[in-house]
């Protein structure tokens, strides 16, 4: 037992002497450094999140927040895959639905941004991008007049759910090319340009297309390209098929009869709702589009008014985002079976993004939602560790 003792003391001794040695080498690059902050549980957040989501019936979810570009607070909570108990962690994907829009919207103005597109460029016909040339199809004097912009403000005339209907999903089947040829041959435009604002995924679809054919590269892999630049790396463009999903992504689940619809979502659909990502890269990419200084943006200053900027019929609509610059933020949200994504960002620089992999159709649904962010972002009572960064 002597023997043990003294052997123990010994070596403690002789590590004491190696960890005060070593720490206090100049040559040593951890020398002084501080201790690093460690994130803490903030029960504000986590409690209002878990109720909604008990309210709710959500599996999971994943939040991240940031303020003047450190992301602060990030956490997983409740279950990725509820049958192999695999909990949310934080570099878990989800799909985000219509928040894809931003991202195609900035890959747009990264175009116009380098002189190879101009917003008044036509889309369809002779002189378009896309040109004249859809099968049996022929288009209408209406079609020829459609712009980028009209797109991105879709203030075009039709292709939504105000309109009977949005094209985007039907015939799944078909490529690219027969899609087109159906779209213009069988879906007249209901209002006059520039007349009623009506949204459109398909629009959006479009746009990514419009991005392959001046780029040359594929739409996903142009857009990935250009968010690396953020330190983005789990963006990825999903096909809405068991078998396309991430090893990292979560699992969806419908609820009010959408459970059938979970993975048979058209695999079109990139430009408009095709995006998986973790929250904290869409946090990135909220940041990447800030106009603030500590983190790399991926458009100019000028680029980004031009993301928020004013479309013809909706003040609140910019090009692939909404804004308030009453109230100095701006947001956007998507929804897809089994899917509900949100984010609010505000000029300052205090962001939140959430991400769940299942939601209600409830009517209270998407406002508890959204006064559950704002609750808070304006609490003023919590003690966020703005020392800390996480990107």
């Amino acid at each position: 037992m002597k023997f043990s003792t003294i052997n123990t003391c010994f070596l403690f001794i002789v590590l004491l002497h190696f960890a005060c040695t070593n720490s206090m080498d100049p040559e040593d690059p951890n020398h002084n450094d501080p201790d690093p902050v460690i994130q803490q549980d903030i029960i504000k957040v986590d409690e209002r999140v878990e109720s909604f989501m008990s309210l709710y019936n959500i599996p999971g979810a994943s939040i991240a927040i940031s303020k003047q570009e450190q992301m602060i607070y990030t956490k997983g909570y409740g279950m990725a895959d509820t049958l192999s108990k695999q909990p949310v962690q934080i570099n878990s994907v989800f799909r985000v639905a219509s928040i894809s829009k931003m991202f195609t919207g900035v890959c747009i103005l990264k175009l116009v941004e380098e002189g190879q597109l101009q917003l008044d460029d036509r889309v369809f016909g002779p002189e378009g991008i896309l040109g004249d040339q859809f099968g049996t199809a022929t288009l209408t004097d209406q079609e020829e007049q459609i712009t980028i912009d009209h797109l991105l403000h879709n203030s075009f005339g039709g292709w939504g759910v105000a309109t009977g209907g949005d094209p985007i999903d039907y015939f799944p089947e078909y490529n690219e090319d027969q899609f087109l040829e159906y779209l213009l041959k069988e879906w007249d435009l209901t209002y006059p340009i520039e007349d009623t604002y009506v949204y459109s995924n398909t629009g959006y679809w479009l746009l990514a297309r419009i991005v392959e054919k001046v780029s040359g590269t594929i739409f996903s892999e142009y857009c990935k390209s250009l968010f690396e630049q953020a330190e983005i790396s789990t963006l990825h463009y999903t096909q809405f098929r068991q078998d396309d999903r991430q090893a990292n992504e979560v699992e969806y689940y419908g609820q009010d009869g959408e459970e059938q619809y979970v993975y048979s979502i058209a695999s079109r659909r990139d430009g408009d709702a095709g995006v998986v990502i973790s929250a904290p890269d869409l946090l990135r990419a909220v940041c990447a589009l800030d106009k603030l200084e500590k983190r790399t943006d991926v458009l100019s200053a000028s680029s980004i008014e031009l993301l928020r900027g004013n479309g013809p019929l909706s003040p609140n609509w910019g090009r692939g985002i909404g804004f308030w610059n009453e109230q100095g933020y701006w947001w956007t949200t998507g929804a897809l079976p089994a899917t509900r994504s949100w984010l609010n960002a505000t000029y300052e620089g205090f962001n939140i993004v959430i991400i769940f992999n299942s939601k209600s159709n409830s009517s209270n649904f998407d406002s508890d939602l959204n006064q559950m962010l704002f609750d808070i972002l304006n609490d003023s009572s919590i003690d966020w560790q703005e020392d800390l960064d996480q990107f």
